[in-house]
Order: structure tokens, then C-alpha cells, then sequence
């Protein structure tokens, strides 16, 4: 889907080759994805089953039985989404096994605690009252604002993540449906549902480059509208992305419509509004607990597969499975350039730069533990002097 000729993957026997080289090239993948898909009625032969209409709305929502183990650590934050600042995403990568060499010297009931964590945050466990940069203070601050917004909301649907016995899951994975039933953006939800992180999805797949339809279908539409209003130039600066989100049309999808309370919900947000219609009269807004239904008979595959490989796997199973609803030939070379979709912008990084890079970093690592080892030395031989 883009104009290189090859991307050329690790070895599979270095599985750290592998683990760094998706990681690194995680944002070129999901650019390419998002561009291509946002896009697809461009590509000649494209089959949508709606396509007098295609892209004429999206729904979004969060599929939460492919939730997996994930560390505990819930600060780690993206400032790539300029007009939210510092937003808490969490840390996408494993917890430690309870056989990790990092735990071996541990006592039992610390190692409790450890294994809750990854291999870079397990010090958490040990020290939970680690002082936090102000970024990261930051974050936690604006998601503690967003927390208490949704928790007075009539209308919600926040999920409490305070598991502290267990070891943390994701919520699963949030996508972003076309009402021709194609896939045009995702994302792994590390934390549990939420107005902040709704919105943080989508002004991040604007900033990539994707498409958005004018209109769009949630089961809490009233609540993220009002979430967008209420924020608005406090923790969510204008922007030409933010202004095309407050302009789209919000519905509730008929599916969660007699849950709610507010008396906009049966109204102004309701489908069959005379604004909505031409947006919604004859739509499915179930694609996504369709989709959802179909993807729950693989949430025991999904849950297995640990970061960076669900990002990749993802992207893969999406792609071939929107090339199945619109009877696009995967196989077919350089159908982006053809359909004049823009490439990417991110770069991709080769593996042997990668694995270079990471090399040039253990060595500097190395030789700055063996100068501490020769101070430590030297301050013994002076004691005994």
C-alpha cells in the first residue's frame, strides 16, 4: 500500500529484532492503514456494499473481550496530539512472569508486587511512591478531571479499572467503523473507556492523515459531545482538528438509545432527527457490535498475542478483513499510488539501524557500568589506605 518496493522484516529467530523493529515502525503501519482505508473509495474495483453512500458516517466503540495481560503502570503518556498536552495512554507491554531473571533475587512478597509490571517500570512495585515528572503529573491530573466529569455525567459509560489484586488488562481495542462496514482506524485501549482517551483517538487519526465522515454514531454520543463542549479551551485547545470534531454530526446508535436519560438523547442526538437523517435514514449503526460479535470468537488468540505484536496483528486481520468487504485484491502492487492516496509521512525504520542503534546504547550502557564498578573499586582501596 505504499510506493517502496520492500520492507524488509527481521529474522525470526532474533525475537528481540522483532519486538524493537514493530515498536519502532508502529506509527508508520497505522498511517499507512488509516490513509488507505479512510480513503478506500478511491481504489478502482472497491465493492463497498453501500457505495452511493460510502463514508457517509462512522460509528466508534470500544470491543473489550480481547483484553490482555498488560503492565501496571498506567503514567506513561503521548504528547503527539498537540492540542490535549501530555495524554495518560498507559504502557502496552507485558508484565513480568513470575520466572523472570529480573525477579530472581527478589523476596517472595516483593515479587509479588514486581510482577505486576514490566521490565522497564517492575521498580514501581518495589517504590510505588516514585516521584513523577511534571508531564506525567500533568496527565494523571487532566484524566483525574476527565474521571470526575463522566462520573456526574447521567449519561455514561466509564468503566472503574482499580484492580490492584490482579494483574491489568486492556479494555480491549477501540475501532472506528464506516457505514459501508470497513475499518478505518483502531487502537489498543491500554485504559478503560473514557471521553479523554475517545478523543485523544480520534484528533490522533486527523493528525495522521484520515478521513471522517460528517457524521458519527456512540453508544454515550450525548456524553462525549458534552465532554467536547465542557473542555474546549481548557483541556482541549482549538485547532482546525478539534473545530471539524465539534461541527460532526452525534448520534446514539439505536442499539443503546432506550438507555438513556437525557431528554437531547431522544431528540437532537436521536437518529431519526430531521438534521440526522440524511446521515442515518436507512444506516446500520450496529457495525461495530457486529463486527464485535464476530471477533469475540477469537478473544482467546487476541489475548494471547503480547505488544508489540498485537499492534502489527491487528493491522493485518483488519486489512484483510476490510479486503474481504469490499472485494479489494490484497495482493494487488502499489494500489495506493495508483489510487492517489498519500503515502505515509512517518519514516520506516530499517532493522539493522534498529538493532544498530540499540547496540551503540548497550555499549555506552556497559562501559558506563564498568567506570561506576572502577569508582567503587577505587573508593575501597582509599578506605583501606
Amino acid at each position: 500500500m505504499t510506493n517502496l518496493h520492500t520492507i524488509q522484516i527481521p529474522d525470526i529467530i532474533q525475537r528481540l529484532s522483532h519486538n524493537m523493529y514493530f515498536e519502532a515502525n508502529a506509527s508508520f503501519f497505522y498511517e499507512t492503514f488509516i490513509k488507505f482505508w479512510s480513503r478506500h473509495g478511491q481504489v478502482e474495483g472497491c465493492q463497498c456494499q453501500a457505495k452511493d453512500t460510502c463514508m457517509l458516517n462512522f460509528v466508534f466503540d470500544t470491543h473489550m473481550k480481547a483484553h490482555r495481560l498488560v503492565c501496571a503502570y498506567t503514567s506513561s503518556c503521548d504528547e503527539s496530539v498537540l492540542e490535549m498536552g501530555p495524554v495518560a495512554v498507559g504502557c502496552p507491554r507485558p508484565p513480568l512472569r513470575s520466572t523472570s531473571s529480573l525477579l530472581k533475587n527478589i523476596s517472595t512478597i516483593n515479587k509479588n508486587k514486581c510482577k505486576h509490571y514490566c521490565a522497564d517500570h517492575y521498580k514501581y512495585g518495589l517504590e510505588p511512591n516514585i516521584i513523577e515528572n511534571s508531564t506525567t503529573t500533568k496527565a494523571n491530573e487532566l484524566e483525574r478531571n476527565s474521571d470526575e466529569f463522566e462520573d456526574t455525567d447521567q449519561c455514561t459509560v466509564h468503566r472503574d479499572e482499580d484492580d490492584t489484586q490482579h494483574k491489568r488488562r486492556t479494555a480491549g481495542f477501540m475501532a472506528i467503523v464506516s457505514n459501508c462496514d470497513v475499518i478505518i482506524g483502531w487502537n489498543e485501549s491500554v485504559h478503560s473507556e473514557g471521553m479523554r482517551r475517545n478523543t485523544y483517538q480520534l484528533l490522533r487519526f486527523l493528525h495522521l492523515g484520515g478521513i471522517l465522515p460528517q457524521a458519527a454514531a456512540y453508544d454515550s454520543a450525548c456524553t462525549f459531545f458534552a465532554y467536547l463542549k465542557n473542555q474546549y479551551c481548557v483541556s482541549i485547545m482549538p485547532s482546525p482538528y478539534v473545530d471539524e470534531l465539534l461541527q460532526k454530526k452525534y448520534c446514539i446508535d439505536r442499539f443503546h438509545r432506550r438507555n438513556h436519560t437525557r431528554p437531547e438523547c431522544k431528540t437532537v442526538l436521536s437518529c431519526s432527527h430531521p438534521d440526522n437523517r440524511p446521515f442515518f435514514d436507512g444506516q446500520n449503526t450496529q457495525v461495530c457490535e457486529q463486527l464485535f460479535a464476530h471477533f469475540t470468537k477469537l478473544k482467546a488468540a487476541l489475548r494471547s498475542i503480547t505488544w508489540p505484536y498485537s499492534n502489527i496483528l491487528y493491522c493485518l486481520i483488519f486489512h484483510l478483513r476490510n479486503c474481504s468487504e469490499t472485494q479489494i485484491f490484497p495482493d494487488n502492487p502499489y494500489l495506493a499510488v495508483k489510487s492517489n492516496i498519500p503515502p505515509p509521512t512517518s519514516s520506516l525504520f530499517e532493522w539493522t539501524h534498529i538493532m544498530a542503534s540499540h547496540n551503540y546504547q548497550l555499549q555506552h550502557q556497559n562501559q558506563g557500568d564498568c567506570r561506576r564498578e572502577d569508582d567503587d573499586i577505587e573508593e575501597t582501596y582509599n578506605e583501606y589506605e
